[in-house]
């Protein structure tokens, strides 16, 4: 493996961690929403410079190891089914 195969793979690993991330924000706020958490998406423009936002699931500080924890008590574990052939 040379370096540019190298960096290539890092990159593509990097950004799929990022989408991971993305999708489950998006998941989140959206069962924050569900609930009737206040939510802070509101849209850039409405806010003003030094404006404080509601802190939800896309503000938050969350790493990807809290995110995906959140997202497996959220979900409820399903049992493996037996493929028929």
């Amino acid at each position: 493996m040379n370096l540019d195969e190298y960096c290539f793979g890092l990159g593509q690993i990097l950004a799929n961690l990022l989408s991971l991330e993305s999708v489950l924000r998006v998941f989140l706020s959206n069962q924050e929403a569900a609930s009737g958490t206040p939510s802070g998406r509101q849209g850039a423009a409405q806010f003003t410079i030094g404006q404080s936002v509601v802190v939800d699931a896309f503000t938050n500080y969350d790493t990807l190891g809290q995110l995906i924890d959140r997202f497996n008590t959220l979900i409820a574990p399903v049992a493996p089914t037996k493929l028929v052939i």
